[in-house]
């Protein structure tokens, strides 16, 4: 649950970002230690006193603690922090905006597109152009946030499943014999999107299939669906978070037509440069496909109608084809419901692919807050 970077550590310990507004403000900067001189004359019967308030105090360990009495008190500090942390609602705040940033994105393309095929001025396709290379980064900016606060709360769920565990195996080991009143268990509860509507009417299940389509439909020049499209090293690079087709067209375009005209000029400025030369006049033909700005290939209207119709067919069935990521539930074999021994209940909630997992903390103390389920 550590996400601010600590003072005392050289790297940060945030999860890398691709776009990082943050960099300026949470660098880690080192002051070298002054030795102030202090007259010993002065200072004489001056007394000094730092106090410092403690709100709260937890042990951890302590000699009269047991295993047991350790696993749950980890048990139970890492719910507060989970809980701390999903009652910001970031994760509901991120899907909704990231839904109308890709509604966005699909308006500017089409934009573009129908910019491209009525023959607009240069500087009016080029404009467009931009407008989609702009929502492509927020989108993917956005959505690598909404990820990583997913990744955290689902790390802080999986960490207290691995509690529990130990927690359980303590218990037997002890012959059943309980020393906290402790219970943790997890129950699967049916997905309910809170995403609202967007601006021109458009569902999630719509917004997701209209994504989709737009992920496989051909753009000239670009590599067809669903291979990869070309990438810069740094983002090439990326581990954990990798770029949409949706999310990377416009970059990519600008990079394949650099490449091209690089290699082109390169071809042409030799003293045994020839016209009707096989290598050069591929590449004129490439970039003659691949145009000034992204352009949707010619399809028929019987390929646009099977395109809509296996996207609405992979939505439905839960697969999208690597649109979104699909966490799995790893605490689902630590399963624990007892009712006779629980107290009282802290319940907290979790989007997990499509199923949201609801956790329940009982233990021997009074209510002190909740969530909804």
């Amino acid at each position: 649950m550590v996400y601010q970077p600590s003072p005392c550590k050289v790297d940060k310990e945030r999860p890398w970002r691709r776009y990082d507004q943050d960099e300026a403000t949470t660098s880690t900067a080192w002051l070298p230690a002054v030795l102030a001189s202090v007259n010993l004359l002065d200072s004489r019967g001056v007394s000094y006193r730092l106090d410092v308030e403690l709100g709260r105090l937890e042990f951890d360990m302590h000699p009269y603690m047991s295993l047991e009495h350790q696993l749950a008190a980890k048990l139970l500090c890492t719910f507060r922090e989970y809980h701390r942390r999903a009652a910001l609602g970031l994760a509901a705040f991120y899907s909704q905006k990231l839904a109308a940033l890709e509604d966005g994105l699909l308006s500017a393309r089409e934009q573009l597109f129908a910019a491209h095929e009525q023959g607009q001025p240069f500087q009016e396709v080029q404009c467009a152009a931009a407008a989609v290379a702009s929502a492509e980064q927020e989108v993917a900016e956005v959505r690598q946030l909404k990820e990583e606060e997913e990744s955290i709360l689902i790390g802080a769920i999986d960490a207290m499943a691995g509690l529990w565990r130990q927690l359980v195996a303590v218990r037997q080991r002890q012959g059943g014999l309980r020393l906290t009143d402790i219970e943790f268990n997890v129950v699967q509860l049916p997905l309910e999107d809170a995403t609202p509507l967007q601006a021109d009417g458009l569902t999630r299940q719509q917004l997701d299939i209209a994504l989709l389509v737009a992920e496989a439909e051909p753009v000239a020049g670009l590599p067809p669906y669903p291979d990869a499209l070309p990438l810069s090293q740094a983002d090439a690079g990326l581990s954990s978070f990798k770029l949409r087709r949706v999310e990377c067209m416009a970059a990519s375009h600008a990079m394949v037509q650099k490449e091209l005209l690089n290699r082109l000029v390169l071809l042409q400025d030799r003293v045994s440069a020839d016209p009707e030369d096989p290598e050069i006049k591929s590449l004129q033909q490439q970039l003659e496909t691949l145009g000034p700005a992204p352009c949707r290939a010619r399809m028929t209207h019987q390929q646009e109608l099977e395109l809509w119709s296996w996207a609405e067919a992979e939505v439905a069935a839960g697969r999208v084809g690597g649109l979104f990521i699909v966490h799995p539930c790893a605490s689902q074999d630590c399963l624990v419901s007892d009712p006779s021994h629980a107290a009282h209940s802290i319940q907290c909630q979790k989007i997990l692919g499509a199923a949201a997992v609801h956790t329940s903390l009982a233990a021997t103390a009074c209510l002190c807050s909740h969530t909804t389920p």
